[in-house]
């Protein structure tokens, strides 16, 4: 084997390894062997795939840990040398690795599908079975607390934390709709500055407990969008308590709303503690919780914001998170003032 041969072997070596995509690895692999031994073809078999034996081709095994996971297979040049041989023989302990490192993918995925559908379920099972006898229990304990004039503070404390389950109960029925596609948008107007007051009014009162400020950039009473206002309501709330959540005593959270062509853009900004930059892209994923759960000191399911990305992205929108550990994070989402479809 010459020296360029093997100047060629290490660059395919560096590169490969360097990549996360054993596919586009194992094709250019193909490429290179029939580069290489100039061949008129090269292909990576299955096991079982019979392959062809005459003088025209030439094949090695791909083994990994004394597994034969396929053969690479060369034909079409005139004749084969030992160099050939030794040439296929190291590209095929390199499409070892590469096609050991697929098969971990693929079966990563498939469980990754798995875990979904089973998270899936259980959302679905978990809300449907639950919805009748909570609110059996918060209609009875309103009843009572009207009714009674004594057991005050043990009747509140019951329809403050049944209204708690009954929330994160709503936001599992979110995320089931929106996942199964039994979910659609209501289609009307929407005025963004009666949205931004309502949303706020939810969560003045746990504000006000905290000391936490909720103060709104007034909107333009024009700036409007396509939509159901319930729920971007609930999308809009989401970050809000999010943002109060997270808010050390005294601070501040800022409602604004902008205008761009056929857009409109809708931030919620905090000075809280701010999210880790490697916990930022995972935010919005279902039951992510960037606390550890052996240490956090807030409530919560993780579904808040992805019930707040499931309602955005209902309407065509997009949303997103930035955030400087310490000092803050701000929540953006931007909607179309049209539906595509118009």
């Amino acid at each position: 084997m010459d020296d360029s041969i093997r100047i060629r072997l290490i660059d395919f070596l560096r590169d490969s390894t360097a990549s996360r995509d054993p596919a586009a690895a194992l094709t250019s692999l193909t490429s290179l062997a029939r580069e290489l031994t100039r061949s008129a073809s090269a292909r990576i078999l299955a096991p079982h795939e019979p392959a062809m034996e005459d003088s025209a081709s030439l094949t090695a095994p791909i083994r990994f840990r004394a597994e034969t996971l396929g053969m690479i297979q060369v034909s079409g040049a005139s004749a084969y040398s030992d160099d050939d041989l030794a040439v296929l023989e190291t590209l095929a302990a390199l499409a070892a690795f590469h096609l050991y490192e697929q098969q971990l993918q693929d079966a990563s995925l498939r469980e990754r599908a798995e875990l979904d559908r089973l998270k899936a379920d259980f959302i679905a099972i978990t809300s449907h079975e639950l919805r009748t006898p909570l609110g059996l229990i918060l209609g009875h304990a309103t009843f009572l607390r009207e009714l009674s004039g004594e057991h005050h503070e043990h009747l509140d404390m019951i329809i403050r934390y049944a209204t708690r389950l009954k929330d994160i109960i709503e936001s599992l029925s979110n995320v089931d709709n929106y996942t199964s596609g039994a979910s659609r948008v209501r289609e009307g107007r929407v005025v963004i500055a009666t949205l931004m007051n309502d949303a706020a009014a939810m969560y003045e009162e746990v504000a006000r407990e905290k000391r936490v400020t909720i103060e709104i950039a007034t909107a333009s009473p024009a700036l409007t969008v396509a939509g159901e206002a319930g729920k971007l309501e609930i999308a809009l709330g989401n970050l809000i308590k999010n943002a109060v959540t997270f808010s050390e005593p005294g601070g501040r959270i800022l409602l604004r709303a902008e205008s761009e062509p056929g857009f409109v853009n809708v931030s919620v900004r905090d000075q809280g503690v701010g999210i880790p930059s490697a916990d930022l892209p995972h935010v919005f994923d279902r039951f992510y919780q960037v606390e550890s759960h052996l240490t956090r000191k807030h409530g919560g399911m993780g579904l808040g914001l992805s019930v707040a990305k499931a309602m955005i992205e209902m309407h065509g929108g997009t949303i997103w998170a930035e955030s400087e550990e310490g000092k803050g994070s701000t929540f953006s989402f931007r909607l179309p003032v049209e539906f595509a479809s118009h």
